[in-house]
Order: C-alpha cells, then structure tokens, then sequence
C-alpha cells in the first residue's frame, strides 16, 4: 500500500491541491507515519476557485498554509468513523463541521464524492469543494 500523498497522486482526481500541499511543504506531512485523515478536494472543486482566488492563496504562504492544513485531520477517520462525529479539529487548529445529510456525508457543507481511500498513513475522503477555515476567507475577502 501507499502513504497518503502516493494514493493521492495515484488516484489522478486531485492535482490541483497537492501543488498547493508540495507548495507549503504540506506533501512531507502526507508522506509521514500519521496516521492523518485527508479531505481532498478533487479537480473539478478547484476549478470552481477563479484564478484571482488562487492567485490570492499563492501569494500568501500563511494563507495557503492554513488552507491545506484545514483538509487535515490529526488521526485516521474512515466515514464511519465521522459519522459519529459532529465536529474535528484540523491540523489548522479550526474545527470543521462533520454531518450526514440525507445519506451524504458532508465536512463544512462539501459532499464526499468518494470514501474511504485507504493508504498506509491514513485514508483520504475525495470531496467536491475547497474548504475554507474562517482565517483565510478573512485574507481571501480583503484582497
């Protein structure tokens, strides 16, 4: 099996995000002995960000930074696992909402497309939307 970044890659749905994880050095921590739960958004949710947004993000090596660690959960959390919960906390430090909402699981209002993708450090949840926590939508907002 493959750590987190591996299966990632592997995968081929999400591209975009792991140029924005390698940018912010996030892509070692997905490669580390975790175990880490990734919320990737996959490249149809990154094209839905206009390019001001993402060159906004770019420009912002904090912003960028709390941005990828907010898709990051310190532990492994199968969708079984976060259908018991309510709320986690992320490697950014902001919790996220976690709820089933008529059978879908949702984090923060994203749909997981796709459950459960196991690797050696973790498992990733494919989901259709970029989060974002509450301190870059302030910096997002002000450019």
């Amino acid at each position: 099996m493959a750590n987190l970044l591996e299966s990632a890659r592997v995968a081929g749905r999400f591209t975009q995000f792991l140029e924005l994880a390698k940018q912010t050095g996030m892509d070692v921590a997905l490669q580390s002995t975790g175990p880490l739960t990734l919320f990737a958004p996959n490249d149809e949710a990154m094209a839905k960000l206009s390019a001001r947004t993402i060159e906004t993000i770019s420009g912002n090596s904090k912003t960028l930074m709390d941005l990828v660690k907010y898709h990051v959960l310190d532990g492994r959390y199968t969708s079984v696992d976060l259908e018991g919960l309510s709320t986690s906390t992320t490697l950014q430090g902001e919790d996220v909402e976690i709820r089933v909402d008529e059978g879908v699981l949702k984090i923060d209002g994203a749909h997981v497309v796709r459950a459960d993708i196991t690797a050696d450090n973790g498992v990733i949840h494919s989901i259709d939307t970029v989060l974002v926590p509450e301190s870059a939508a302030l910096t997002m907002q002000s450019q």
